[in-house]
């Protein structure tokens, strides 16, 4: 049977989820080679796994606090009463 290397959607999901053969994903770059089997194509079609990576993903051990943080507005807002 053919492989396929498989790219975790997100580091949740290469945390937890496993092939039915019990091939788990790599922490450092969140790929597997699974078997091109009827797992593989249910995973591929939830979206949980892609067959080439996702731009903008970053493996689980390259990601920095500044990463995992939303970023700050460069400038807050004034509220600006109207009338009465």
């Amino acid at each position: 049977m053919a492989s396929v290397t498989v790219y975790a959607r997100t580091n949740a999901i290469a945390a937890v989820l496993k092939h039915s053969n019990g091939m788990p994903f790599d922490t450092l770059t969140n790929t597997a080679v699974w078997p091109d089997d009827q797992f593989t194509q249910r995973r591929i079609s939830d979206g949980d796994v892609f067959t080439v990576p996702v731009q903008g993903l970053v493996p689980a051990g390259q990601l920095s606090i500044q990463q995992t943080r939303p970023p700050l507005p460069s400038a807050v807002p004034s509220v600006v009463k109207t009338g009465p």
